[in-house]
């Protein structure tokens, strides 16, 4: 079993059952089981808010329930994510919980830099990152 979780991310679609806002963006990630316990779910999702923090007002994730993975499910939840609904994911045929997480420094940026044109200071911290799929994929020595 390992942790799996679905980031959204395109802006114009909504993680919400009720079709609102804007979210982060679509991956797929899993922490591998030789992996766990050392902090890197924390620190992936440490790293997802601080850059999703100033661009959208909301993360969003969808945990597969089936198999049922009570481990997942408790790791989001003490993060901040609450259910915002379940769905049987189309081509997989497995339920998942539609987790939300509210970003509450985005409506402060928003009327502060993106409502007024200027755009996000010019700072390393905020600018955007290289994808994944940009570099070379790293070993996890796990052999997953």
């Amino acid at each position: 079993n390992s942790r799996r979780c679905h980031i959204r991310t395109t802006p114009s679609s909504s993680c919400h059952t009720d079709g609102s806002g804007p979210t982060t963006p679509r991956q797929r990630s899993r922490v591998a089981s030789a992996r766990r316990g050392a902090g890197l779910g924390r620190a992936f999702y440490a790293d997802i808010t601080s850059y999703s923090e100033v661009r959208v007002p909301r993360l969003c994730c969808e945990v597969f329930l089936e198999p049922r993975n009570d481990v997942a499910v408790l790791f989001h939840g003490t993060y901040g994510f609450h259910e915002d609904g379940q769905q049987v994911m189309p081509g997989l045929d497995r339920r998942v919980s539609l987790l939300v997480k509210e970003l509450p420094s985005y409506a402060w940026v928003r009327e502060t830099y993106l409502d007024n044109a200027k755009g996000l200071p010019d700072l390393p911290w905020l600018h955007s990152r290289e994808l994944a799929g940009d570099r070379p994929q790293l070993a996890t020595g796990t052999g997953a």
